[in-house]
């Protein structure tokens, strides 16, 4: 993330286009709040979960901790989760279906958000595609109707903030554990109610009609 804002900062001023160093800033703007929340979970990691970590995997060795299960271990062609809870946090490991893939996943709870403001950057036509197509693929609607997503890409964090101007809340929702670690961001755009998704499907054909005329 370092390297990263250090690059975006560097190429602000490189391009003449005003609406290029608008964009550049905006993303720069997010980046160092995501920078801020991800300072925030080493400090939560050190004081608070990480020796509740550790304290659950003596239960484990000494059988005195609770797993449940989900779905069916004992079938190749069905997948099942392994949920381990601790004081602020549940791990969860789950095996894919016939693949046989194993994830692991932390979810840290007690993490507040962090609101960003993002300018609208895009024409109202690429804007409603970019939002329809995030949210039939990757993003949803949260309970109020909000448009939201959960990542542990950081590119798609701000993309999403991008795509969705003006405020919105980012937090950090748990750790990946599988080929490396990764962060896993969750975003809600407060300042936009979305469609639900039924209504989102009956605008896919009207979604291929502003990219091709875009």
């Amino acid at each position: 993330m370092n390297d990263w804002l250090s690059r975006i900062e560097a190429k602000i001023g490189e391009d003449g286009d005003k609406d290029v160093v608008k964009l550049r800033m905006a993303m720069f703007d997010v980046g160092e709040k995501m920078l801020e929340l991800l300072r925030r979970a080493r400090e939560k990691w050190l004081s608070t979960y990480k020796q509740e970590l550790e304290e659950l995997i003596k239960k484990l060795r000494r059988g005195e901790t609770e797993i449940i299960i989900t779905g069916e271990p004992l079938n190749n062609n069905k997948s099942f989760m392994v949920h381990l809870y601790i004081g602020h946090s549940t791990i969860e490991v789950a095996r894919v279906a016939k693949s046989g893939n194993i994830t692991i996943s932390i979810s840290l709870t007690g993490l507040k958000g962090i609101d960003v403001f993002v300018p609208k950057f895009l024409d109202d036509k690429r804007l409603r595609a970019s939002q329809y197509g995030l949210l039939l693929t990757d993003g949803t609607t949260n309970k109020k109707g909000y448009p939201a997503m959960g990542t542990n890409r950081l590119w798609q964090a701000i993309i999403f903030s991008l795509i969705f101007p003006g405020k919105s809340n980012v937090s950090i929702r748990g750790l990946s554990l599988n080929n490396d670690v990764k962060v896993t961001w969750n975003l809600v755009a407060i300042d936009i109610k979305a469609y639900s998704k039924v209504r989102l499907k009956s605008l896919g054909k009207s979604l291929i009609s502003i990219i091709r005329n875009s």
